[in-house]
C-alpha cells in the first residue's frame, strides 16, 4: 500500500475544509432563540388592537350610595324623593379636577350651576380657586374609586325647592363641564321627575 506524506495529508485536507467553506451554497442559518412570527414568542403578524379607552359617565340615583356605584335611573316621581344625588365618573388622574354642573329644566332654561372639586391625591389641597371669581374658593372633595374611573358625587336637591313648589316635571338634563370653559364637556345625562298624575 501506498503511504501518504505528512505533507501531502496536509494538503488534501486543507483543500477539503476550502471547499467546504467557498463552495458551499447553504443559506446562512439564523441566530438561535426565538423569531420574529414564532408562536411561542407572541409576536404575530396579526395587528394588536389597543385597549378600548375609559370614558366618562354621569347618571342620576335616589341614594349617595346608588350613586356611588354607578347604581343610576332614569325617572323618579317628584314627592317620591328628597333629594337626588348626581355622580360622575371620569378616567381616574392624580390632580384635582374642577366640574361645573349645569342643570337645566324641562324646557331647556338653566335652573342652576354648581362647582365642585375632586381628587383622588392624598395630598391634595383642602380647596382650590374659583375659576370666575376671585377671592372664593372650591372646597376639594375625596372621589370614590369605581373600577378605572374616579367618581365625583353632587347632591341635587328636590324637596322644598321651586321645583316641587311650582310642579315642575318632565326630563331635566345635566350636563358636567371641567372648569369655565364650555368646551370641555365631561358628560351629560337625562332624568326625569314625575307628578302624581303622571
Amino acid at each position: 500500500m501506498r503511504r501518504l506524506s505528512s505533507e501531502g495529508g496536509l494538503a488534501a485536507f486543507a483543500l477539503v475544509l476550502v471547499c467546504a467553506v467557498g463552495c458551499s451554497k447553504e443559506e446562512p442559518r439564523p441566530a438561535p432563540g426565538p423569531q420574529p412570527g414564532d408562536s411561542t414568542t407572541g409576536d404575530t403578524d396579526e395587528p394588536t388592537m389597543p385597549d378600548e379607552p375609559v370614558e366618562a359617565e354621569m347618571g342620576v340615583a335616589r341614594t349617595y350610595e346608588g350613586a356611588q356605584s354607578g347604581t343610576y335611573e332614569a325617572s323618579f316621581g317628584l314627592f317620591d324623593v328628597k333629594d337626588l344625588y348626581v355622580g360622575l365618573a371620569i378616567p381616574q388622574r392624580d390632580d384635582v379636577v374642577v366640574v361645573r354642573f349645569d342643570i337645566r329644566l324641562p324646557n331647556a332654561q338653566l335652573y342652576s350651576s354648581f362647582w365642585a372639586a375632586y381628587s383622588m391625591a392624598e395630598d391634595a389641597p383642602a380647596s382650590v380657586p374659583h375659576p370666575l371669581t376671585p377671592g372664593v374658593d372650591i372646597t376639594v372633595d375625596k372621589a370614590e374609586v369605581q373600577g378605572e374611573r374616579m367618581v365625583g358625587l353632587y347632591r341635587f336637591l328636590v324637596r322644598g325647592t321651586p321645583i316641587t313648589r311650582s310642579l315642575v316635571t318632565g326630563q331635566f338634563s345635566i350636563e358636567a363641564f371641567e372648569g369655565a370653559s364650555d368646551d370641555a364637556l365631561l358628560a351629560q345625562t337625562n332624568f326625569e321627575l314625575v307628578g302624581p298624575q303622571q
